[in-house]
């Protein structure tokens, strides 16, 4: 329901506090019930509280000076720097069943992926009335209070997506700010236009459509030798009816662009925004929810997660210092950091694009990988309890191995109040089991897409963080591939069963040291695009077992009795550069079913040897997941379903051996 006089007096009583907390005000404020007064266990009934929060920035105050290009900004009447997002909170209506923690999502290109992490929800969306956006209901069980918020200035202004509106910057005589811009393309299918911007975000516009600085090139692999397009083949426009019509956030090839080669461009742009806001953002949202007595869903603690892109705005967020408020106190008392690899990336320079990621095989050379990579805290004493939780994709598609292991290869004494996990085996996400479409070739027995479960440690894992905030209990050690224990080694040196038709990648992603220019390092501002490459860093990846299945990592139940090989890596099979590792996704390779009719010379071991039958298979499910809950990576609750799923494995992989026979 609407409160119109609750909300007046919190926009009077903000406007007139000591701006401390820099939320200024919440428009539009709405609170109704959850599920008509559902009841969510000892929680009680939710209620939904959202509107859009006001965040003012003094750009003149040292905690501010971080944020780029702030001093061109445009100011209201006050002197602050204005920027706006819609937020959604779920709390228990009840303060007293409120656990005390504030679990902040940083929204992944303004999706909400929080309830599908740890309720098994399959919306992806937040929602008062639709059951279905709550799953099993675990995290609202716990009593969190769910905090939904935008960060990202380029994502397209739809209902369903969180964004952060941020001012235009100016020269200081009102003129438009102009850059330089790049952006490049894996074309994969034939296509005539592309945005200039990366997946669907919003790009920066096009500031001379016929600027000789304007460069468009191709090239057959990565460091390939760059063709130039020549001018007359290519123009930014888009085809409406036939025609083309000048456009200043889309480019148009004559010829089309064609399949298997990358393309870059270079631009200049203009109207570049304050993306530094987003961290102001995130750390005035927490010491709002921590310290303002007026904030209608405040906690005594909050714990930001990210996932992927968002992992890595939270590791750059530490980096530059923005944990501490305008008062110096600390902001985001606690980190679930997921998939981030050793990458920060695009968030507060000129002319960032905050999508902007990097792989093996796209997204190129862009300010995302850049030293240091380890120990990235300018606070270390900084009580500020932190989990870096990274699939084996991290390992060989974001170089993981970076943040725990120096450039001389020696393993990091790691700070105390952080944790490093690594899910053995696992892809970038998770996948359904594969289907016949998956197949990657018809004689060989392996799928495109990695089906091992991570949700089940992910909550386990939540459940340890939430005990190490409130009741000071300490999480698992750290669970990493090292140096020390021969878990991982370089890419020359990595040995894997043999495997009928399977090739290994070329190699993992390695980021170079990158020049962008003489005011990159002081000013955030990019002059050389694209940057000069210099030597690359030597990031490694884990060993594995006889299974092929990774080790020095948490163990989930898929490994521990295994029936499948599950790799973390895959190629671009049937693509251009085929060896060259693919973005994301791995492999599920069912093992051998029987001596009779297993495939010549695989070396892994035979599911008949190991299992002489299902009912075997499920009594050392049983005991490894009792191992699981005494390790406290596995919570009673998800026992059955754990169970489950692997005799649906089983099943699985029975049935395929069958129909192949």
């Amino acid at each position: 329901m609407k409160n119109p006089l609750f909300f007046c007096l919190l926009f009077l009583a903000l406007l007139n506090a000591p701006l401390k907390a820099r939320v200024i005000g919440l428009e539009g404020f709405e609170k109704t019930s959850v599920m008509a007064g559902h009841s969510f266990g000892p929680a009680g009934s939710y209620e939904y509280l959202t509107g859009v929060m006001i965040f003012g920035i003094e750009p003149n105050l040292s905690s501010n000076k971080m944020v780029c290009d702030l001093d061109l900004a445009p100011v209201d009447r006050r002197g602050l720097v204005i920027s706006k997002s819609k937020f959604i909170v779920l709390q228990p209506k009840d303060p007293d069943k409120r656990n005390g923690i504030a679990l902040i999502e940083v929204s992944n290109r303004g999706g909400k992926a929080l309830l599908r992490y740890y309720n098994g929800a399959l919306t992806g969306q937040v929602r008062p009335n639709v059951p279905s956006d709550y799953g099993d209901e675990h995290l609202l069980k716990q009593g969190y209070t769910l905090v939904w918020f935008g960060w990202e200035w380029d994502v397209p202004p739809q209902d369903n997506f969180l964004r952060l509106e941020v001012p235009i910057l100016k020269n200081k005589d009102g003129s438009p700010l102009t850059g330089p811009v790049r952006t490049d393309w894996v074309i994969e299918q034939s296509v005539s236009t592309l945005s200039l911007g990366h997946r669907t975000m919003k790009p920066y516009p096009v500031a001379a459509f016929d600027s000789p600085l304007n460069l468009l090139t191709y090239r057959n692999a990565i460091d390939g030798y760059k063709t130039v397009v020549p001018r007359s083949q290519w123009s930014f426009s888009v085809m409406k009816n036939g025609a083309s019509i000048k456009d200043s956030f889309h480019i148009t090839l004559k010829e089309g662009f064609k399949p298997g080669y990358i393309y870059e461009l270079t631009y200049q742009a203009q109207d570049p925004v304050n993306v530094g806001l987003g961290f102001t953002a995130l750390r005035d949202l927490a010491s709002f929810i921590k310290y303002d007595q007026d904030c209608p869903f405040s906690c005594r603690y909050t714990l930001a997660q990210g996932i992927s892109q968002t992992g890595r705005f939270l590791r750059h967020f530490i980096y530059e210092g923005f944990n501490r408020d305008e008062s110096g106190r600390s902001a985001v008392d606690a980190m679930l950091i997921y998939m981030a690899g050793a990458g920060r990336g695009s968030f507060n320079h000129r002319f960032a694009q905050p999508s902007r990621d990097a792989h093996r095989y796209s997204s190129f050379d862009y300010p995302t990988d850049l030293p240091p990579f380890a120990k990235i805290n300018p606070y270390p004493s900084e009580d500020t309890r932190i989990m870096y939780i990274n699939s084996g994709y991290e390992y060989w598609g974001r170089a993981a191995s970076l943040i725990h292991i120096d450039m001389q290869g020696h393993d990091i004494p790691l700070n105390k109040n952080e944790r490093y996990y690594h899910i053995s085996s696992m892809q970038h996400y998770a996948e359904s089991m594969p289907d016949s479409a998956r197949k990657v070739f018809p004689q060989y027995d392996f799928f495109k897409g990695n089906p091992l479960n991570p949700y089940p440690t992910y909550k386990a894992l939540m459940m340890q963080m939430k005990s190490w905030l409130l009741d000071r209990i300490e999480p698992l050690d750290n669970q990493i591939p090292t140096i020390a224990s021969g878990t991982i080694t370089q890419r020359f040196k990595f040995k894997f069963p043999y495997i009928p038709g399977l090739d290994l990648p070329i190699g993992p992603y390695t980021p170079s040291r990158l020049f962008f220019g003489p005011r990159w390092a002081k000013d955030k501002i990019i002059d050389q695009e694209p940057p000069i490459k210099g030597a690359t860093f030597k990031p490694r990846i884990p060993t594995v077992d006889e299974f092929g299945n990774e080790q020095g990592g948490i163990k989930s139940i898929e490994l521990r009795v295994p029936i499948a090989t599950y790799t973390p890596w895959s190629q671009r099979y049937g693509l251009k550069n085929s060896r060259e590792l693919d973005d994301f996704r791995g492999l599920f390779i069912p093992l051998p079913y029987f001596k009779a009719n297993r495939t010549t010379r695989d070396m892994r071991p035979v599911i008949g040897s190991l299992y002489p039958d299902k009912h075997t298979y499920l009594q050392k499910i049983d005991q490894a997941l009792d191992e699981l809950i005494k390790e406290r990576l596995l919570l009673e609750e998800d026992l059955p379903a754990q169970k489950s799923q692997c005799s649906r494995l089983w099943d699985w992989v029975s049935e395929y051996y069958k129909n192949k026979l």
